[in-house]
C-alpha cells in the first residue's frame, strides 16, 4: 500500500507488475461492488498499476470552538471575512497538504479567489503538521489546516484540544480517492501476492482494512468506519483528488503559490 504519487516513479523504474492479471474473484470486479464502479478505484491512464480502496471526504478545516461557531465557516467565501485576515494557520500548499482543498478551491472557483484566500487574507504558513497541530490546541490561531487526527488523539489523551473540530466546507466538496494497492516486481511470493489481493478487495478484507484503520472503503458492502468523513453515495462531488489528472491538476494549484509567494 502506497501514496498515489508513488505510482509514476515506480512504473517508471519498471518496478511495478500489473493488478489486474492477478484478480481471479467475480465479486472483486463487480461494479455494483465499488463507488464510481471497479475501475474507478485506478489512479493512472492505463488502469493497471495502482488500485485505490478508499474513498474518504478531503478538505477539511480545523476551528476553535473557543473562537469561532462552525456556522461562521461554512463555505470559501467565509473564510475570506475580514476577521479572518492574518488568523487563518495552513499547512504550505508548497509541500503538499492544503493544496488539494486549494486545488478544489481554484476549479470551482478560478484563481482570484485563490489568491484572495491563500495570499491576500495573509496566512501564516507551516510544513510541520505537528506544530500546526500544537498551535491550534494552545490557542494560537482560530481556524487552520493540516491539523492531523494522530497527532490531535495525543492531546486529547491529556485532555486537551477538545475545542477543535474538523469542518468539512460546503464549496467544493472533495473527494479523496487513497490508499492504492501496488503488485512489486519479483516479489519473493508470488502465490502469496495473488492470495492476498483476491481477499484484501473483498468485503472481508475490506472490513477487516476499514475497521484497523478507520478509513472508509470504496466497497458499497463496507459500512463507514468514519461517518463523518463519508461521502454519502449518489451524492456528486466537486472534484475528485487521487488520480493522475487530479495530481497533475494539484502540481498546477502548488506553482501558481510559487509564483505569488515565492519557492
Amino acid at each position: 500500500l502506497a501514496g498515489g504519487t508513488a505510482i509514476p516513479e515506480l512504473r517508471d523504474k519498471n518496478a511495478l507488475e500489473p493488478v489486474p492479471p492477478l484478480l481471479i474473484r467475480p465479486e472483486i470486479t463487480d461494479d455494483k461492488a465499488w463507488r464510481e464502479g471497479f475501475d474507478g478505484g485506478f489512479l493512472e491512464k492505463d488502469k493497471r498499476w495502482g488500485y485505490a480502496v478508499s474513498m474518504d471526504l478531503s478538505g477539511d478545516i480545523y476551528i476553535n470552538t473557543d473562537v469561532v461557531k462552525q456556522e461562521e465557516v461554512r463555505t470559501v467565501q467565509d473564510l475570506l471575512a475580514p476577521k479572518w485576515k492574518g488568523q487563518l494557520h495552513f499547512t504550505d500548499i508548497r509541500s503538499g497538504y492544503t493544496s488539494v482543498l486549494a486545488t478544489g478551491i481554484r476549479l470551482k472557483y478560478g484563481e482570484s479567489i485563490l489568491r484572495r484566500l491563500f495570499v491576500e487574507q495573509e496566512p501564516v504558513y507551516s510544513r510541520d503538521n505537528r506544530l500546526v497541530t500544537e498551535n491550534m490546541v494552545r490557542g494560537k490561531y482560530p481556524i487552520a489546516t493540516g491539523v492531523v487526527p494522530g497527532i490531535l488523539q495525543e492531546f486529547l489523551d491529556r485532555g486537551l484540544g477538545k475545542n477543535l473540530k474538523s469542518v468539512f466546507l460546503t464549496d467544493p466538496t472533495i473527494g479523496n480517492l487513497a490508499t492504492p494497492i501496488l503488485r512489486m516486481r519479483n516479489p519473493p511470493h508470488p502465490n502469496a501476492a495473488k492470495l492476498f489481493i483476491n481477499w484484501f478487495l473483498t468485503k472481508q478484507g475490506q472490513t477487516a482494512l476499514s475497521q484497523s484503520t478507520g478509513i472508509n472503503s470504496r466497497r458499497l458492502d463496507v459500512s463507514p468506519a468514519s461517518p463523518s468523513r463519508y461521502p454519502e453515495p449518489g451524492k456528486p462531488l466537486g472534484w475528485i483528488y487521487g488520480n493522475e489528472e487530479a495530481v497533475e491538476e494539484a502540481f498546477k494549484t502548488q506553482k501558481l503559490v510559487i509564483d505569488w509567494l515565492g519557492g
